[in-house]
């Protein structure tokens, strides 16, 4: 168990155990507006927009 502190609590996770370390990798990606270079929350319109099985790939 991994105990986290966040704004002064204790936060408690459980993790799975496994027999060999393991890496795990995430990426994340800046969706920009072309024109102002805001960032834009659009990521849920291009998701949509992905066929069934490219969708299966992402967790």
């Amino acid at each position: 168990m991994e105990t986290l502190i966040h704004g002064g609590y204790g936060v408690h996770l459980e993790f799975a155990k496994s027999a060999q370390s393991t890496v795990g990798v995430e990426w994340e990606l800046g969706l920009v507006d072309p024109i102002t270079g805001e960032l834009r929350n659009v990521s849920d319109d291009i998701l949509g927009k992905l066929e069934a099985p490219a969708m299966s790939r992402f967790k």
